[in-house]
């Protein structure tokens, strides 16, 4: 019996069996499942010629030819950073200022920009020597003086380090007076900051201070300070360098380095860890010429009243605010973990010295911070020795312990005696061997 003349009625196929009987005669594709995504140009071409009726092996689909490639686009545009010939980089080293003495960028790889350069710089110095063979034949030795100076100028303008050292030594060779050779250390100290190299700058302010015995005005003198403050705050020296910002903040002129408003946000945040609190507030949160400017720096106000202050909230939030100045300044930069600790460690110590006992919990709330986080930072401070308390964590209490400064004395003289002693006693087993 045909499925069509079942029970003597005709019977209309399902829907399912129509699309498998189409799709068995090859009219339509499987709707099970979505089509995979073609994977290359051929088979996008196969797909569609099946699509229209056309084998693969037709002579119809031989006889077509395939559709032309678009082009492919450059992966960077032309002049930029990252389309730049390997040149780049080298000629970015000679600064744009001598090559290009309008400031801007050259389009394109750069090719033969760095023996332009070279050639001007060659073309300028050969100026300046001609310069110092005509002060020598025709002019007199302050001439001269000026001519070589110059000449040293130019090498510290193209940052050639070695060269301008050498041209220094030339110039002091012809220079007299005290106060023009202290001049030429302002311009190695600048050079030394430059390349941060502490070794010279440390040589370069105990020249100066060997001829301030000679004889110095007082400008000179209180541009040192600052230099010095400069080199102790980047060799982590923050309580002389607190000192020698704070003896220069009155007479400051030593615009070469850096503004004013940046000396007076150096000079805030080494005397914040360096000073106690009577001090801080004569010296500094008190001082007029620093009331001028703070307010200039974002957050800085905030950062320094809130310490003193005891709104530690805000401190907290002020402190955040600078957290990313301090990590982007040059100097301050390889010491931003070190600073990060000891200002907490001056914080905590502030909170601390008023209580005897206080709960965790009224810790975490004056600081707006979780009673975890507290926690955790506590518990490092206490194990490293920077905080004299201990923690009762069942009843979440904080017991402080001021430690005596006589007992401290006596406990280090032992301790110190202790290893005198076991130092000789290594030594007498050698010396009877």
């Amino acid at each position: 019996m045909s499925c069509e003349n079942l029970g003597g009625k005709e019977r209309k196929p399902s829907a399912q069996a129509t699309l498998l009987k189409l799709r068995g005669k090859g009219q339509v594709l499987d709707t099970s499942s979505p089509p995979a995504p073609p994977s290359s140009r051929a088979q996008r071409i196969r797909e569609n010629g099946r699509r229209r009726g056309i084998s693969a092996a037709s002579p119809r689909a031989r006889s077509q030819p395939l559709p032309p490639q678009a082009p492919q686009r450059p992966r960077h545009r032309e002049g930029s950073p990252q389309g730049r010939g390997p040149r780049f980089h080298q000629i970015r080293r000679y600064g744009f200022a001598v090559g290009n003495p309008s400031g801007g960028v050259p389009h394109g790889d750069g090719s033969g920009l760095l023996d332009s350069m070279r050639a001007r710089i060659d073309e300028e110095l050969k100026k300046l020597d001609e310069k110092i063979t005509d002060a020598e034949e025709n002019l007199g030795e302050s001439e001269v003086r000026e001519a070589h100076l110059a000449k040293s100028l130019y090498f510290i303008r193209i940052g050639d380090k070695e060269k301008a050292l050498e041209q220094l030594k030339v110039t002091e060779s012809k220079t007299v007076a005290v106060g023009q050779k202290m001049d030429l250390v302002f311009y190695t100290l600048q050079l030394g900051f430059f390349y941060m190299d502490f070794d010279l700058i440390s040589k370069s302010i105990d020249k100066a201070k060997n001829l301030f015995e000679e004889g110095g005005d007082w400008e000179r003198k209180n541009r040192l300070k600052v230099y010095e403050g400069l080199y102790c705050m980047s060799t982590r020296n923050f309580k002389r360098a607190a000192n020698l910002f704070l003896d220069s903040i009155s007479t400051f002129t030593t615009y070469e380095l850096f503004p004013y408003d940046t000396f007076v946000f150096y000079t805030v945040l080494t005397s914040i860890i360096s000073l106690d609190r009577v001090s801080l507030k004569q010296k500094v949160v008190d001082t007029p010429e620093i009331l001028t400017v703070i307010g200039k720096v974002p957050h800085l106000s905030e950062f320094l009243n809130s310490l003193y202050d005891c709104q530690y909230k805000s401190f907290f939030s002020a402190f955040a605010g600078l957290t990313e100045q301090i990590r982007l300044d040059r100097y301050l930069h390889p010491h931003f973990r070190y600073y990060m600790r000891e200002i907490r460690t001056v914080v905590y110590s502030q909170f601390l010295e008023s209580y005897k006992s206080v709960t965790v919990e009224a810790m975490a709330r004056a600081f707006g911070v979780t009673v975890d986080f507290i926690d955790a930072e506590l518990s490092r401070f206490i194990a490293a020795g920077k905080l004299h308390c201990k923690i009762d964590k069942v009843a979440g209490v904080l017991e402080t312990n001021r430690p005596d400064a006589k007992n401290a004395l006596y406990q280090a003289t032992i301790k110190q005696g202790d290893f005198l002693l076991n130092r000789i006693q290594k030594l007498s087993r050698v010396i009877d061997l």
